[in-house]
């Protein structure tokens, strides 16, 4: 599985270069994001790849100094 940054998202391919799951964010003021949302495929559910989404997200918001806002 590889994870990429894309604007205002981060996404997860599987090994055959599809898609396969996705956490964006909205830009809020200059310190801070909103999650709005976090899906995966269902052929790809069970391999904790929303959760590893999720952590980059929470990575990213460290780096920049900011605050996540969950919605």
């Amino acid at each position: 599985m590889e994870y990429k940054n894309g604007e205002n998202r981060i996404y997860a391919v599987n090994d055959a270069g599809v898609e396969v799951g996705e956490v964006t964010f909205v830009p809020t003021g200059e310190d801070m994001f909103i999650i709005d949302h976090t899906g995966v495929d269902d052929a790809a559910r069970g391999q904790g790849i929303a959760q590893e989404l999720v952590k980059r997200a929470v990575e990213k918001a460290k780096t920049e100094g900011k605050k996540i806002i969950p919605l």
